[in-house]
């Protein structure tokens, strides 16, 4: 129908409508349009023109700015933004991202992963190179992924809205906006701090998240931080849940301490090395995960997970340090006591 509009009618001579009273909010639908192509091959067959960008801000919005008289504050249509590169002075960066690249993208945003030699401790849970289709959705999951969660969302929005999704497949349609990454030396260290506001627009809040990893990497020292994107105080009404999700390779073996707070993880091979996870004041749990990228298909794993509420707790501290195995004093078995009969 779009393309039997521009064809027929041209871009000046329509208008983008919704029926928002009855099913609530349409941005959804905007964001949905706005990164829609009409494909190649039907604009070869049917002779429909190309959707442009500027096409698109004149559908949205302009072409009803000029039947009802309101004019641009410049006058003209302005340059519809784009996502490049670098982003601008601020280190931000907005615009749409390409369709090709919203179907595959993930929402794992200030996710990382952590290893030691050879040896992969922290991941995300990839995607499968087998059966990738019934994955795919639970591997582009925010909570697929070594970061923050808040309130059991993403921190991208996915088209899954089920007639839109079998005609555009299930693209990133929002997410994060502006994602501000700092990176300094400092004591003999790494320090990089990043943060990002995925969560703005329904919660309000903000994460930050900072590394500092030791020079001879036997030390990552860690720090999510929780922030209101406005004022001083999250909004009342906002929900407030975190998780903070850090999946373990298939090849660790982790198991709590008594203490609540601290996590054994043992490597595989003959040297055992032994690593110290901890989170100060913060109860610890373990659970199951699953690895998504091992070669021989999906395998059964475990993940560390630190949960609580940003107006109680705004700042989590926590740490992966290496080390030593405890030794068990061996001793010969001596002859024991004469027992009586």
């Amino acid at each position: 129908i779009l393309g039997q509009g521009l064809r027929f009618f041209g871009e000046d001579r329509i208008l983008f409508g919704s029926d928002s009273v009855w099913y609530g909010a349409p941005q959804w639908q905007v964001e949905a349009l706005w990164r829609f192509q009409i494909p190649e091959q039907l604009r070869s067959q049917y002779a429909y023109p190309e959707l442009t960008e500027r096409a698109k801000r004149k559908i949205f919005g302009l072409n009803n700015a000029r039947i009802y008289g309101i004019r641009n504050v410049n006058g003209r249509l302005t340059e519809v933004p784009r996502c490049d590169e670098d982003g601008d002075e601020h280190g931000r960066r907005g615009g749409y991202h390409p369709v090709p690249v919203s179907y595959e993208a993930h929402a794992g945003c200030l996710s990382f992963e952590f290893s030691t030699g050879p040896q992969r401790i922290v991941v995300n849970c990839g995607m499968p190179s087998i059966q990738r289709e019934s994955w795919r959705q639970v591997a582009r999951a925010t909570a697929a992924h070594s970061t923050v969660t808040l309130n059991d969302t993403s921190s991208c929005r996915f088209l899954t809205h089920a007639r839109y999704s079998r005609l555009f497949g299930i693209p990133i349609v929002a997410g994060p906006s502006s994602v501000r990454v700092t990176r300094v030396e400092r004591e003999g260290a790494s320090l990089v701090r990043a943060v990002h506001d995925g969560y703005v627009v329904r919660f309000g809040i903000m994460h930050q998240r900072s590394w500092r990893l030791s020079i001879d990497g036997s030390r990552l020292d860690g720090e999510d931080v929780f922030f209101p994107a406005k004022g001083e105080a999250i909004p009342p009404d906002a929900r407030d849940n975190f998780a903070i999700r850090f999946h373990l390779h298939p090849s660790i073996k982790a198991s709590r301490l008594a203490d609540s707070r601290t996590v054994l993880l043992v490597l595989p091979g003959s040297a055992r090395e032994t690593w110290l996870f901890s989170a100060p004041n913060m109860l610890v749990d373990l659970e199951e995960s699953v690895f998504l990228s091992a070669t021989d298909g999906p395998r059964r794993t475990s993940q560390i997970v630190i949960g609580g509420e940003v107006r109680d707790v705004p700042r989590v501290v926590w740490t992966f340090i290496r080390t030593e195995m405890p030794q068990v004093e061996r001793r010969e078995a001596g002859p024991g006591p004469e027992l009586p009969l």
